[in-house]
């Protein structure tokens, strides 16, 4: 993939980003983000700045779809773009979760800043 194409997804994710914002789809006041049945992209640029930003989204109430994984005691969710090309993961804390591995789910919890990095905490099925 050359470096104009990398370019273009970047700034094709960030405008999804601002339109979500811009559709009341979510807004950084907000205690809870819904992102069950928002866009593929929307979700996926929406977690990226999760990730990114883990002080913004600290005690914040999450619906999420994703694929969940877990490798020993690690757990975590993983949501992908539209095109099945990128993807993002938010480690799941303390995952007593009788759920099976790569099974696309929806998960109810609340996102924990911990050393500057998100954990989903509280986590229902």
């Amino acid at each position: 993939m050359s470096k104009k194409n990398i370019i273009f997804i970047v700034v094709g994710f960030c405008l999804i980003f601002v339109v979500a914002i811009s559709a009341g789809l979510f807004t950084p006041t907000q205690s809870k983000l819904d992102l069950n049945n928002a866009n593929p992209n929307i979700a996926y640029a929406q977690v990226c700045d999760i990730v990114s930003n883990p002080s913004k989204y600290d005690e914040k109430e999450i619906k999420i779809k994703g694929y969940f994984q877990k490798a020993g005691n690690n757990a975590q969710i993983l949501v992908r773009d539209a095109n099945q090309c990128c993807y993002q993961t938010i480690p799941i804390e303390s995952a007593d979760l009788n759920i099976t591995p790569n099974k696309l789910v929806v998960l109810r919890g609340i996102l924990k800043n911990k050393s500057n990095r998100i954990y989903l905490t509280n986590v229902s099925y």
